[in-house]
């Protein structure tokens, strides 16, 4: 509870039956619904934390009811609420790497290959290497060997016939722009 008390809370622009507080929750506000046979009941709905949903990609994501209903990830509501409506092009990275954890000074703005390359550096992402990658046409063992037969006097063009591959793909692995890894 401490940590709500010491956060900060923003309205949801276009919702505002909903609010988010800095440390990365989501509230609907106390509201009067209208029930009954003809509608003329008022309820009290009390203002409660939304639970989020985990969604395949790991992120929290709730759906908001206002003049549309429409499902958000958390951590785009919260940057929206506190900082600004999220460029073309940009998207929202956990700092930390923690998808649930949308605490806003976890949160930046950057682009995908920034995303991209914090979750390389982070460890999130596994690029496999060499034979391990499913688009592979080489083996491990082969790289090895075209550079040997390269160093000994093989010309580029009779490595890619042999290996049915092109002289592009050949000249890269003895250059070591691709195959770092051996």
């Amino acid at each position: 509870m401490f940590l709500y008390l010491c956060s900060m809370k923003k309205d949801i622009v276009g919702f505002p039956s909903y609010y988010a507080l800095s440390t990365g929750q989501i509230f609907s506000k106390n509201r009067l619904k209208y029930c009954g046979h003809n509608g003329s009941k008022p309820h009290i709905l009390k203002e409660k934390q939304l639970k989020g949903r985990k969604v395949k990609s790991g992120y929290l994501s709730v759906i908001l009811y206002g003049t549309i209903i429409k499902s958000f990830r958390i951590h785009r509501l919260i940057w929206e609420a506190f900082k600004e409506k999220i460029p073309i092009g940009k998207e929202i990275n956990h700092k930390n790497g923690i998808k649930t954890d949308n605490y806003i000074e976890n949160l930046e703005c950057i682009t995908h290959t920034e995303n991209m390359r914090h979750a390389e550096i982070s460890g999130m992402v596994n690029h496999p290497k060499g034979e391990n990658n499913t688009q592979s046409k080489l083996l491990n063992d082969e790289v090895l060997k075209i550079r040997m037969l390269y160093k000994s006097g093989y010309n580029i063009s009779k490595l890619a016939k042999d290996h049915f591959v092109s002289g592009t793909t050949i000249s890269r692995i003895i250059h070591r722009e691709t195959w770092k890894h051996l």
